[in-house]
């Protein structure tokens, strides 16, 4: 049996895509008022300053596209938007790999980048 498959929103369908963005930001904010936790560490930093109702409500929304692109051997990037948090990290398929880089608007400098 395979796995099952879910439907993501396409950009053409703006409706679908909105209905997906509620629907990630109202399921964010119930999670954040319970005891789950969302960590993201890296690039010489652990853990990094998010939190579930925005962050990772953030990250979710952009993860179709992001899929997308990588299934498409395609580089794709997810943003860190959160105020004076500002980070990218892009992933560029190599081969059978992929390459993750980071950068940031802020003083901090990832290491490695």
């Amino acid at each position: 049996m395979s796995p099952p498959t879910f439907d993501t929103p396409v950009a053409h369908d703006l409706d679908l895509a909105e209905d997906y963005e509620s629907l990630v930001m109202d399921a964010c904010e119930l999670l954040a008022e319970t005891d789950c936790r969302f960590r993201v560490a890296g690039f010489g930093q652990g853990p990094w300053p998010v939190d579930i109702s925005y962050d990772l409500s953030s990250v979710i929304e952009q993860l179709p596209q992001a899929l997308t692109a990588l299934r498409r051997k395609n580089r794709a990037q997810i943003d860190f938007c959160g105020q004076g948090f500002e980070r990218v990290v892009v992933f560029v398929p190599l081969g059978d790999q992929i390459t993750m880089t980071c950068t940031t608007q802020t003083g901090w400098i990832p290491r490695p980048g």
